[in-house]
């Protein structure tokens, strides 16, 4: 858009004609974001491509000689690429809240509820819809589809891996939604009072609490995950339980505005310090796989979910705040591409994943392993752009309307220039 400036001290925003987009940008998947973060969506890919290396592991008979043994093995670890996309989701759903706390407008959380679920919910009940109708239908599974599509059903046991083994994240990513709008204006009063780096250090000190009071209180009273309620309010199918997570992904937000990461589109680290937080991103990544190697070195029963977050949060920091060649790795086209599908690729990858683990028996183990990975990502990620060409990019349009809803920031050079006008 273009802006005139009047005689008056009023401001006027004139559209500008947009050209109609090429054949391949329309076929090129969007993020969108409000403030696109290229980056972001190549540790999207990372995140997905981990999980369905654990998937690919995981989900065939006979890898693991008992799930009291599973956590010993390092591919184990990979799983944690459900860490990485809570601290994203954390990470990106707090930037308009740690603006605010800047000086910024107040994000509205009717708003922000609306374009959480044209995002997340099309993709999602298109696949639970297709999953429920494709499976023998009784009375039982309608109700638990129901559940499902409301995102309550790690409430009940039965029904936490009963339709898609991956669905239950879901529920926890939608109950800290309900939670974020309070969360941003509590971590806003205490800005007032102890600025933005000490508000980080206070969010990470509770949330860590609440995660840990979470597993503490699951071995009190849940200890086989198989009671009513408590299943979804504490333990490890719960969103309190991965709070810590989250919450790593929220003081990464505060402190990656505070230095100015999206302030006018530069940064406000100098280049030594860029390298700095690019190393310890790539420090963060070295640790990350000592410990899945070398499980021993801590004991990883308690703190596991707290101390990957805090890894990935440093990733996270170090890649979007570091040395543009650490960006770039990220950045590559290809990557991206799995990034900005990553979504309906973690919805489908488990149930296509599903129609070929019969025929891999025939391989050893570790063979087994990689050839199910390579199939998986040739077959799955046509179907996960297929869904996300059908039921994730037609609401883009709708979530820009409800984001254009709110008056537009008006840049501080720009309102000075206006208010001094005659």
């Amino acid at each position: 858009m273009t802006i005139s400036q009047p005689s008056s001290a009023r401001l006027v925003v004139e559209p500008a004609h947009a050209s109609r987009p090429t054949l391949g940008q329309r076929l090129w998947p969007e993020s969108g974001a409000a403030n696109p973060i290229p980056a972001v969506d190549g540790l999207r890919a990372l995140a997905v491509l981990l999980v369905m290396f654990f998937h690919a592991w995981h989900n065939q008979p006979g890898m693991y000689s008992s799930l009291a043994d599973q956590d010993q093995h390092p591919i184990w670890y990979a799983r944690t690429g459900l860490n990485l996309f809570f601290v994203l989701s954390g990470f990106l759903l707090f930037l308009p809240y740690a603006k605010w706390m800047q000086g910024g407008r107040r994000p509205s959380a009717r708003l922000f509820y609306r374009r959480r679920i044209l995002r997340i919910g099309p993709a999602y009940w298109a696949c639970l819809v297709i999953l429920v109708l494709t499976a023998p239908i009784t009375i039982p599974s309608l109700a638990d589809g129901l559940i499902h599509s409301v995102f309550i059903f790690n409430l009940v046991p039965a029904s936490v891996f009963s339709i898609n083994g991956v669905f239950w994240t879901m529920a926890v990513e939608v109950q800290f939604y309900a939670l974020l709008p309070l969360l941003g204006l509590g971590a806003y009063s205490l800005s007032r009072r102890w600025g933005m780096v000490g508000t980080a250090t206070i969010m990470v000190a509770i949330t860590m609490l609440v995660s840990a009071a979470s597993g503490l209180l699951e071995r009190r009273f849940d200890p086989n995950h198989d009671q009513l309620i408590l299943t979804g309010l504490v333990g490890q199918r719960s969103m309190s339980f991965y709070l810590c997570v989250f919450g790593a992904g929220m003081a990464t937000s505060v402190l990656y505005t505070w230095l100015g990461g999206q302030k006018h589109g530069s940064l406000a680290l100098s280049p030594r310090w860029g390298r700095l937080a690019a190393l310890a991103a790539i420090a963060a990544m070295i640790v990350a796989l000592v410990l899945a190697l070398w499980p021993s070195v801590l004991n990883l029963t308690a703190g596991r979910n707290a101390i990957y977050g805090y890894l990935y949060a440093i990733l996270v920091f170090g890649v979007l705040l570091g040395s543009p060649a650490l960006r770039r790795v990220f950045e590559f086209p290809a990557i991206r591409f799995v990034g900005l599908i990553s979504y309906s690729l973690y919805l489908w990858h488990t149930i296509v994943l599903g129609v070929f683990v019969p025929s891999l028996g025939q391989y050893s183990p570790p063979l087994r392993v990689l050839i199910g990975f390579a199939l998986l990502a040739v077959s799955s990620i046509p179907v996960a752009y297929l869904s996300y060409m059908l039921a994730e990019r037609p609401f883009l349009y709708l979530r820009r309307q409800a984001r254009d809803e709110q008056p537009a920031e008006i840049p501080l050079a720009v309102r000075a220039s206006v208010e001094a006008a005659p």
